[in-house]
């Protein structure tokens, strides 16, 4: 167990750009962090460069540290893991195939991956949206669209995270409400 005061006193160093303090912090953090992200990830290379981003993090934002909410371990764990998900998100976001409006596809439905035989068509989906006030609609097409996190869409549209969150729920929640009552039930459980 690493003594916490050890590591604030780390901390106020690493916010005067001790490079000797962030050394040693890294040295008695990551061997903590690193298979607790590798458990998160199931890749090691992966869990690698994960590691290196939360610690330039650490290295930039030592002010981001707060000792009246946490403990600095917890701080390296939330951090840690919030960049893990961010990236489990990003590798499905690629290697997930969607096809819209394939062409292939007689009765022009979303086709995911080829699994799913009964989805909204991407005509309805996109009409739905037309109800939508502007700016939430285009944080859905940053989301949906174009794959974006919520963190990179507040970053992009200089929103608050909670308004970025908000506004998909509400939005989704909006579609669903009026794809619903124009078929009588939802294809896809919600």
């Amino acid at each position: 167990m690493i003594p916490p005061d050890l590591l604030l006193m780390l901390i106020r160093r690493v916010s005067c750009r001790d490079e000797l303090a962030f050394t040693e912090f890294y040295r008695l953090t990551c061997p903590i962090l690193r298979p607790f992200v590798a458990r998160i990830l199931k890749d090691q290379s992966a869990a690698e460069e994960i590691l290196q981003d939360v610690y330039v993090y650490v290295w930039q934002n030592t002010q981001a540290f707060s000792a009246s909410r946490g403990t600095p371990v917890a701080w390296l764990y939330m951090i840690a893991r919030s960049r893990a998900l961010d990236s489990l998100r990003r590798s499905r976001r690629c290697t997930c195939a969607v096809e819209l409006d394939a062409p292939e596809s007689k009765s022009r439905e979303l086709a995911v991956g080829g699994q799913v035989p009964d989805v909204w068509s991407h005509a309805r989906i996109r009409q739905s949206t037309v109800l939508l006030p502007a700016a939430q609609r285009r944080i859905l097409e940053l989301a949906f669209t174009e794959g974006y996190t919520h963190t990179e869409i507040a970053e992009v549209t200089g929103l608050p995270l909670g308004t970025v969150k908000t506004w998909i729920r509400s939005s989704l929640m909006q579609l669903r409400g009026s794809l619903t009552t124009e078929s009588g039930n939802l294809p896809l459980a919600a």
